[in-house]
């Protein structure tokens, strides 16, 4: 994963770019398949914070909250009870229909609630104010994600320039390193004054490389933060696009 930086065009109206490459995960039917380059802007990012799995376990919430409040908002449905009683267990139920032939006790029964003053109004205020809840805390779980995604895309952003300047500075080295060797050669300097080159220039190697695993671990974080890989193994493919960010 790696984020470019573009120079701003002619046209002041027009801000600068900043271009994220994600590798991302693709996976088959059957196995994995390898790394796949993604390009993606911060607006597409902060796009898919609605699409991360904690955002829509909220917004299932919310989903929840308003059935409560279609439900809070009815009245309650009237009970119809039947029983049969009193069987003459050595005659028999006898002959005859169930309605009036047999020797049995039926009953037929409607219950049905009646709710007095403002027992619904204060039901459904009720679920609708949990509906409320539930929506600020969609928001809020989006915006924390929106935050994180934004904290992590810069970071990825910084740890890149510091990739690029260091390895600026290894090509620096390696052509020092190189120029002492041949002077070496010819006898210019001493071993010394080439073992003090030598060892800066592996110095600014490790530097380097550290460097770049800070780039990877960057971008790693960025993915798990915006829940990319989940989406990729989603959609199975991927899709490559340049916005301005500015």
């Amino acid at each position: 994963m790696s984020i470019r930086q573009l120079k701003p065009p002619v046209a002041p109206s027009i801000g600068f770019r900043i271009i994220a490459t994600i590798a991302l995960l693709t996976c088959s039917v059957t196995a994995w398949a390898q790394p796949a380059l993604q390009t993606v802007s911060l607006e597409q990012l902060l796009a898919r914070a609605a699409r991360h799995p904690e955002v829509m376990i909220a917004g299932a919430d919310i989903e929840i909250a308003s059935g409560a409040v279609v439900a809070a908002d009815r009245a309650p449905l009237p009970a119809v009870s039947a029983s049969i009683g009193s069987v003459d267990l050595q005659n028999g139920i006898g002959p005859g229909s169930w309605v009036g032939g047999k020797r049995l006790d039926k009953a037929l029964g409607v219950d049905w609630v009646w709710e007095r003053g403002d027992k619904r109004l204060h039901r459904t205020r009720q679920a609708e104010r949990s509906l409320d809840a539930a929506a600020f805390d969609r928001g809020d779980v989006l915006l924390a994600r929106r935050i994180a995604i934004s904290a992590a895309f810069w970071e990825l952003l910084a740890a890149q320039d510091r990739e690029v300047d260091s390895s600026i500075m290894l090509r620096s080295a390696e052509q020092m390193a190189n120029a002492s060797r041949q002077r070496l050669e010819k006898g210019d300097i001493s071993e010394q004054e080439a073992a003090r080159v030598f060892i800066e220039t592996e110095r600014t190697r490790s530097d380097y490389t550290a460097l770049r695993g800070a780039r990877h671990l960057a971008a790693e974080s960025l993915a798990q933060t915006a829940a990319l890989a989940t989406d990729r193994m989603r959609r199975l493919a991927g899709q490559s696009c340049q916005l301005p960010s500015g």
